[in-house]
């Protein structure tokens, strides 16, 4: 077995062999003796499930940016979309000039605000929603966010923090053809406090 292959639900034929396999119903087989052509049941007997690893082969996440997002006070960090590949998927923004395709990425952030700033903020090129999105408040001391996306043509900053204190990380990966690997990095998911 390649560690390539993983077991998956059947499908069709292997479906029913399963079930019958599993409720012990005996099959008919033809089998042939000195020539002839004989049926017998017997009991099933059903392989393996088996079909390739669900990963495409070259369709991959790759790390382009792992570090400290710190910065100092009404400053800001920025990671931008440069160098990104274009997927084969048309762009589906409104206003977007005609043949643009979708630049896949993902991003980690976990944000600590600084206590002498009045807020916490996050923005990052939402091309999902056809927007800029913002993240922001004054209450809130930490942020964690793990999110996919498309770069929006109207603005190329996948990552953007203003007074990150020390300790605030951030990741971001890109594909690496340009298509969607079909899965995340990390999981999906948010935080605040």
């Amino acid at each position: 077995m390649s560690e390539k292959e993983i077991n998956v639900w059947p499908v069709g034929q292997a479906f029913a062999d399963f079930v019958n396999a599993y409720c012990n119903f005996p099959v008919w087989e033809d089998y042939y003796y000195h020539g002839l052509k004989k049926k017998c049941r017997r009991r099933p007997r059903p392989g393996p499930f088996r079909k390739n690893f669900c990963k495409p082969l070259g369709e991959e996440w790759i790390l382009v940016f792992d570090g400290s997002i710190a910065c100092g006070w009404g400053k800001y960090f920025i990671v931008d979309a440069n160098g990104f590949l274009y997927s084969s998927d048309d762009y589906k923004c409104p206003g977007a000039p005609v043949g643009t395709k979708n630049k896949y990425y993902f991003a980690e952030v976990e944000y600590l605000k600084r206590p002498d700033y009045p807020f916490a903020w996050i923005s990052f090129s939402d091309g999902l929603n056809c927007k800029y999105t913002t993240i922001s408040s004054s209450e809130w001391t930490y942020i964690y966010r793990a999110y996919f996306n498309i770069v929006w043509y109207g603005e190329n900053h996948v990552l953007w923090v203003v007074s990150a204190a020390e300790g605030s990380r951030g990741r971001v990966w890109k594909s690496l053809t340009g298509e969607f690997p079909g899965y995340y990095p990390v999981a999906q998911g948010h935080k605040e406090y």
